[in-house]
């Protein structure tokens, strides 16, 4: 994986600091892409996506678009579901829309509010507390890295070419599911990338 300056690949290189924290707190791992668990599945949570986007947008003081907050919701995801062979930080199922990987149960709730910061709909709607601590690790290490990009930067991240969401969208189309295991295929691809680049700094 390259991270070229001068604005090119201006996603992959905002990301990058965060992924090579995730790295160094699994370096004592020998781990390399041909020694990855398989997905195998059905790895639930008790933890619902309107959990994960009211704890996101609270996080945010609510001045979180519904752009900015499908864009936070999978990167935690892809992250989590890294962490934890798989494992899901909250049910969801996003898909390949234009501007990128959509939780659509989450956008339509909060499409009211047009480009607007969304506002409280979640707490209507069944939102609970989130109270697994590793999701809940996860989700607050996301929002800290993530709530300070602005919107464009987020989709940036999200359109990688070698990323989930660029294997399975079709221009104009709807309904296209990104499969969890697409996802966790992601994570390992942007990991190894890292992986790669640190050990030709030390070579």
């Amino acid at each position: 994986m390259s991270f070229e300056k001068n604005g090119r690949n201006l996603g992959l290189a905002r990301i990058k600091a965060w992924l090579q924290t995730i790295l160094n707190k699994s370096q004592a791992s020998t781990a390399r892409k041909h020694d990855y668990l398989p997905y195998i599945g059905g790895m639930t949570t008790s933890t619902t996506a309107i959990d994960a986007a009211q704890f996101i947008c609270e996080r945010g003081s609510w001045k979180v678009t519904n752009l900015a907050l499908q864009k936070i919701l999978y990167l935690i995801q892809m992250v989590y579901m890294g962490e934890h062979d798989g494992g899901l930080a909250f049910s969801a199922n996003f898909q390949a829309w234009d501007y990128g990987p959509v939780e659509p149960n989450i956008y339509r709730m909060a499409s009211m509010f047009g480009n607007e910061p969304v506002q409280n709909v979640f707490k209507f709607r069944g939102a609970k507390e989130v109270t697994d601590k590793d999701v809940l690790a996860s989700l607050e290490e996301g929002c800290d890295f993530l709530l300070k990009k602005t919107p464009g930067q987020l989709v940036n991240m999200t359109h990688w070419k070698d990323g989930a969401w660029a294997q399975h969208y079709v221009p104009g189309a709807k309904n296209v599911t990104i499969p969890n295991a697409d996802i966790l295929k992601e994570y390992r691809r942007r990991i190894d990338g890292q992986r790669s680049t640190k050990d030709r700094e030390i070579i």
